[in-house]
């Protein structure tokens, strides 16, 4: 059985990963490479399934916690995005939130993006915008990370 992250919205705290956690405790790792200067982009791959028992078993769980930066409410997803930063001044985090049961549909986390200070919803993506001005898309459903742009490239539209 899986431990899972029914209580993120009270406790603001996940898995320490690159990657998306989700609400039954499934983990997917991205393996993130950042071409400096950022404005040359990142590149990104899946690297592993996981899951949050998984983790624990191999003693490898170690947790964030997440601070709100801001939030967007989105009726025709029936989501709340919550976006900030993590314990490190280089994690950001967005987590998305389903608005009727309160519960937590995933979470993304990263080491290397930066906090996120805004979102919007466009289609079936989140942008998200970290403080650093790169900006990075997200599939809502299922959750995947489309791509990341940084200054001085123009903002990125859902595809």
């Amino acid at each position: 059985m899986n431990i899972g992250m029914y209580d993120f919205v009270d406790h603001l705290s996940g898995p320490l990963i690159n990657g998306f956690t989700l609400g039954d405790g499934a983990i997917h790792k991205i393996d993130i490479k950042t071409n400096w200067p950022a404005s040359n982009g990142c590149t990104f791959l899946p690297s592993a399934l996981s899951s949050i028992t998984e983790l624990e078993k191999a003693r490898e769980l170690y947790w964030n916690n997440y601070a709100i930066i801001s939030n967007t409410v989105d009726p025709r997803f029936g989501l709340e995005v919550l976006c900030g930063q993590g314990n490190h001044g280089s994690d950001g985090f967005l987590a998305v939130i389903d608005t009727d049961t309160r519960e937590l549909r995933w979470l993304a986390s990263f080491d290397c993006s930066n906090p996120f200070e805004s979102t919007t919803i466009q289609e079936n993506n989140i942008i998200a915008r970290t403080t650093n001005g790169c900006y990075w898309a997200f599939k809502i459903d299922p959750p995947s990370l489309v791509a990341i742009q940084c200054p001085p490239a123009p903002p990125i539209s859902a595809r």
